[in-house]
């Protein structure tokens, strides 16, 4: 399994950056390193942290937010040097948050796939480097990156594994925000809608194999067509043996 620190970009103003990059395949290739990127919310990136994220290439940016949410907690630094921001809503008014992690993520699945279709639709053209943002950057963008690396033939436990890296980084994610000045206190200890456990993505993948066959079947039926899916494996796959992507 893929060294998990050598993926982690640690940033001032977010908690939850991470390359997807490095993880193998199934079938003995490895998903290309510094081409696709996962976070947290980002208009709270430093000085220093744009600089750091521009000396990646990053182009673009997927924020997975409500326009509620984007409304009240504006766009990343990130767009005032050019970065291109498209915002693709992965919401649906019966999440319950707190009572079922793994349902509220089927109701995504159930409820938002066009919400869904658009991302693979933009992740179908040349927007790389790019980086997919939510709030937390555990949930939409937990359930997004699990189907971005199931299209791309990851394993199940690489997936998993993956997604719940997020929970060490939530305690540090609630000392940003309780330092900011429209943030109030909150629990010492993290709240269940930031508990991010190996057993709540392995369910959810679960419930995909038993309703779509696969994560690649569930692209399917919400649309996504497979020269697209082509065309991202393309993009983001390359052989083992060829190391580091310097693209």
């Amino acid at each position: 399994m893929t060294s998990s620190e050598s993926r982690i970009l640690v940033l001032e103003g977010a908690a939850n950056f991470r390359d997807l990059g490095g993880l193998p395949t199934a079938d003995g290739r490895v998903v290309r390193r510094g081409r696709i990127f996962r976070s947290d919310v980002l208009y709270r990136l430093t000085n220093n942290d744009t600089i750091v994220l521009r000396a990646l290439g990053i182009r673009t940016v997927i924020d997975l937010r409500s326009l509620d949410e984007v409304r009240h907690y504006p766009k990343s630094p990130l767009a005032a040097i050019g970065l291109q921001h498209f915002n693709v809503p992965i919401v649906t008014d019966e999440l319950s948050i707190t009572e079922s992690l793994v349902d509220d993520y089927v109701l995504l699945l159930r409820n938002v796939r066009e919400g869904f279709r658009r991302i693979f639709g933009h992740l179908a053209r040349d927007h790389y480097p790019l980086v997919i943002n939510c709030f937390a950057g555990k949930d939409r963008t937990g359930i997004t990156s699990a189907l971005i690396l199931g299209a791309l033939g990851v394993p199940d436990g690489e997936i998993v594994a993956d997604y719940a890296l997020s929970e060490q980084h939530m305690s540090r994610l609630m000392s940003i925000h309780r330092a900011s000045d429209d943030a109030p206190a909150g629990p010492a200890t993290l709240p269940p809608w930031l508990v991010a456990t190996s057993a709540t993505m392995d369910a959810t993948l679960s419930t995909i194999a038993t309703e779509w066959g696969s994560v690649r079947g569930y692209l399917e039926a919400i649309g996504v067509t497979a020269d697209d899916l082509q065309r991202i494996v393309d993009s983001l796959v390359e052989p083992a043996s060829s190391g580091v992507d310097e693209s």
